[in-house]
């Protein structure tokens, strides 16, 4: 069973090209991979979001860039939410919920 484990919160539109300042948070993984999505919660459903940038960016958190919210209007819905990876780890164990 997979747990959903929070990594990050998306806290602003960034630019004119649909990218987007993230907070990390300390259970964000060290190496990205790129084939596996990062999850937002939006009206009540798992949002799977698929990376196609990311931009390091000081102490202040990465550039992200998702696939098909690739302009202002696109990348508008989701600023907000926490940003979630799939984690294989039994939730019992984490102490998390499950999806």
């Amino acid at each position: 069973m997979n747990t959903m484990v929070p990594v990050g919160r998306i806290s602003k539109l960034f630019g004119v090209a649909g990218e987007m300042a993230v907070n990390l948070y300390n259970t964000f993984p060290g190496e990205i991979n790129h084939e596996e999505p990062l999850y937002a919660v939006i009206d009540g459903l798992a949002v799977p979001l698929f990376l196609e940038d990311f931009r390091r960016r000081g102490r202040s958190g990465p550039l992200m860039r998702f696939a098909d919210l690739d302009t202002p209007v696109r990348a508008g819905g989701p600023t907000g939410p926490a940003l979630f990876i799939k984690s294989g780890v039994p939730a019992k164990a984490q102490g998390r919920v499950e999806d």
